[in-house]
């Protein structure tokens, strides 16, 4: 996906991070801004794993990137409503047109 080592032009405190990640089998990504997050998020880890369904927790990132948003919009990705005060494992079957 990137031909660089992305840690070679963030802070060391993210590489340190993304290193305990990677030593417990997790995969980290890092960008240096919210723009590349976004697009590494939707242009290149949704469609690699093509998921059906997703959920999300209380995740600042997400919400700042506008992926919460594109996921939603998405009629191919059944997405969990997790914070919706009626969730009891409902989902947003309406077509990606789910709300929070």
């Amino acid at each position: 996906m990137r031909n660089s080592d992305p840690k070679d032009d963030i802070a060391p405190e993210l590489a340190a991070c993304s290193a305990a990640l990677a030593a417990n089998g997790f995969k980290a990504y890092c960008t240096k801004t919210v723009a590349e997050a976004a697009r590494l998020i939707l242009d290149e880890l949704v469609p690699a794993i093509a998921p059906q369904s997703a959920a999300w927790g209380d995740s600042m990132t997400l919400q700042a990137t506008g992926v919460i948003e594109a996921l939603l919009a998405d009629p191919n990705i059944d997405l969990i409503r997790t914070f919706d005060d009626m969730v009891s494992g409902r989902r947003s079957s309406n077509g990606g047109a789910g709300r929070f």
